[in-house]
């Protein structure tokens, strides 16, 4: 989408600023032409009179949403509104776009085609601006959706400002500012509505996710051996089958000390100490006393026995359950508003039309596959 994210509660991203102030050729002195594909659409868009409409429109309006009328004139006050928000050398301003055409020629790299012809200029700053005024109307449109999400869920005392239901003046462009508070409100409204967190789920939580809670991991005492040949190893083993020990063994030709060990055992061995996960998962699955391997790794061949299991310890359910229910509170809250968000879309979706030069994303019949809209995060009331 062309336009920003005006319903986040967050400072807006830089790449997305930079999206925005880069049509009015801002964000930096180098310039990167819009795509010619990019270009041939909006400036297809430009020569379409505002008159051609979409004939389920009121007479002169550009857009419906529920039951505002977006007009040319409402239009054209948004875009002045968020002009005066730009450096002035930034500002775009039809139909001689003196500055924007001062700028381009001292880049260094002109738009395509354009080899600094002033009358190439004008039609690039010409198609920017008609990319501006698709994001604007994208910007308002988002905005009455997060006010009328406000209005469904009886979201706190969210104000509307002065015409901003329509009338003479249209839609005030000071609506954005209340489309903020809008969306805030509706999530946290839909957050104090969900259920409390259980006990009982606390506790499934905390049993699904221990490892996050380790003090110290299990540890295990081994009895091993190591020898280059799998022959050999199972040579040793049948030794050991028959009464030989491990400390006997790892003296014996063809079998070596493991690394960590002494006389053939490891004290305490961790379960990441041998850099062979195959051995690590083999020794950590182990039964006591029961005489495994051999299992090949890149050293050699293994043959163990576990002989002691120290079990791990973890920070008790008590200390750690605020933490969790937090988390949970956190999923719940984010499952509930996407709840909403989904049904929310379909319906303010349905419920605006736009008139056929000006469909853009929100509108009904938008086609996101086939668009040259620059993509955004909007109408997500994060």
């Amino acid at each position: 989408m062309l336009a920003m994210n005006l319903l986040a509660k967050r400072a807006l991203p830089l790449a997305l600023l930079c999206a925005i102030a880069g049509l009015a050729g801002g964000c930096g002195g180098t310039h990167r032409s819009t795509t010619e594909a990019h270009r041939a659409a909006l400036a297809a868009d430009a020569k379409r009179s505002d008159v051609s409409l979409s004939t389920s429109l009121p007479n002169g309006a550009l857009a419906q949403i529920g039951s505002d009328r977006v007009s040319s004139a409402t239009l054209e006050r948004w875009i002045h509104a968020r002009m005066q928000r730009l450096p002035s050398a930034s500002r775009l301003v039809p139909p001689e776009f003196a500055s924007c055409v001062a700028r381009l020629k001292e880049e260094p790299v002109t738009p395509e085609g354009s080899e600094g012809d002033p009358a190439q200029l004008r039609k690039e700053c010409n198609a920017r601006y008609e990319a501006f005024r698709r994001q604007t109307l994208e910007r308002l449109i988002s905005s009455v959706w997060a006010l009328e999400a406000a209005r469904e869920v009886r979201a706190g005392s969210v104000k509307a400002v002065a015409g901003l239901a329509g009338g003479q003046a249209g839609i005030d462009p000071r609506a954005e500012a209340s489309a903020l508070a809008a969306a805030g409100a509706v999530r946290k409204t839909l957050a104090a509505r969900t259920r409390p967190i259980g006990d009982a789920e606390v506790a499934s939580y905390y049993a699904k996710h221990r490892s996050k809670y380790v003090i110290v991991g299990e540890l295990r005492d081994v009895e091993l051996a190591r020898t280059q040949t799998a022959a050999r190893a199972n040579t040793a083993k049948q030794e050991l089958e028959a009464g030989k020990t491990f400390a006997q063994i790892v003296k014996e030709g063809g079998v070596s000390e493991a690394d960590f060990s002494s006389n053939g055992l490891v004290l305490e061995l961790r379960p990441t100490e041998y850099g062979e996960p195959n051995l690590n998962q083999a020794i950590f699955t182990a039964k006591r006393d029961e005489l495994l391997g051999p299992v090949g790794t890149t050293y050699g061949f293994f043959i163990f026995e576990v002989k002691k299991i120290h079990p791990g310890r973890y920070r008790p359910l008590g200390t750690v359950a605020p933490s969790i229910r937090k988390i949970l509170e956190r999923q719940r809250d984010e499952q509930a508003i996407a709840r909403f968000i989904s049904g929310w879309r379909l319906k303010w979706t349905a419920r605006t039309s736009c008139g056929s030069e000006l469909v853009v994303r929100g509108c009904q019949g938008f086609n996101a596959a086939t668009s040259t809209d620059l993509p955004a995060s909007l109408y997500s009331l994060q």
